[in-house]
């Protein structure tokens, strides 16, 4: 007998599940992750129906996690909770496998990923730094997780041309850590908005005698920019979370590896270098 079920939203995905109950064990042994119509366990064998079709699973004459001539990636759910009442730091995970993975993971105070091209071959593992998620424009969560940084009021905004917003500030105001690639917010009433991508940074501009300092925005990327800035509103910048990262913080960090591989794949021991996250 097949039973349906959907579970609780508790990690990284939702799915829905077959549970089978097996009459010998008076018990529900068995998860599988497709829904047939019926199974029926015999000979050593499992038959399933689907669409009024006979399939018989455990076969080599399909690729495999194909069921009814549909593939679904292989994945693996877990956790990570060592010393659940210390906030911790999660750089690394280390995959001992026959393949690399794709990797999404969520701690309670963020979230990450690893493009399974990221992981590296060192001495028979996968290894692979964790990542954050480049959320553009940036969640109000998340700003006191990113690399932010006041810029301060702008002087004189140039929106003559919307791929090249030319926003002036006071001389010396642009700190060493900005850099070109980085996005650009502004401030006006209380809310913050993506202004666009810093595509030039000119810290010395002589002006009829005035020094000033200029950064040149571009808001047509396809990210959502703004021309709405005005003079007097203030500014910070966002470095790139990917390029930034440090691992993920939080008591936990729940997991999902993901590999679409449709031959053979093992995996052994998933790993994580994980110390205590100090403010």
């Amino acid at each position: 007998m097949s039973i349906p079920i959907l579970p609780a939203d508790t990690g990284p995905i939702r799915q829905a599940y077959t549970l089978t109950y097996s009459p010998s064990v008076k018990g529900f042994p068995s998860f599988y992750s497709y829904i047939p119509e019926q199974i029926q366990g015999m000979n050593q064998y499992l038959y399933t129906f689907s669409n009024a079709e006979l399939y018989v699973h455990n076969s080599n004459n399909t690729d495999r996690c194909t069921f009814y001539d549909v593939f679904t990636p292989m994945s693996v759910w877990s956790v990570f909770n060592p010393e659940p009442t210390m906030t911790k730091v999660f750089k690394t995970i280390v995959l001992d496998s026959n393949d690399n993975w794709g990797f999404t993971a969520r701690a309670d105070l963020e979230s990450g990923n690893i493009d399974s091209e990221y992981f590296e071959l060192k001495e028979g593992d996968y290894f692979a730094f964790i990542r954050g998620i480049d959320s553009v424009p940036v969640l109000e969560t998340e700003l006191p997780l990113r690399s932010s940084q006041g810029v301060g009021a702008v002087s004189t905004v140039d929106i003559a041309d919307p791929a090249n917003v030319i926003l002036t500030y006071p001389a010396n105001t642009l700190s060493s850590m900005i850099s070109i690639g980085d996005l650009i917010y502004f401030l006006s009433g209380g809310v913050y908005t993506l202004c666009g991508v810093i595509t030039s940074i000119s810290k010395k501009v002589l002006t009829a005698g005035v020094e000033t300092s200029r950064l040149t925005i571009d808001t047509t990327t396809g990210l959502g920019g703004s021309t709405a800035v005005v003079a007097t509103d203030y500014t910070f910048f966002i470095k790139n979370a990917i390029a930034e990262s440090h691992g993920l913080r939080g008591y936990y960090m729940d997991f999902i590896i993901e590999n679409d591989n449709t031959d053979k794949v093992e995996i052994f021991v998933v790993e994580s270098d994980i110390f205590k996250s100090y403010p």
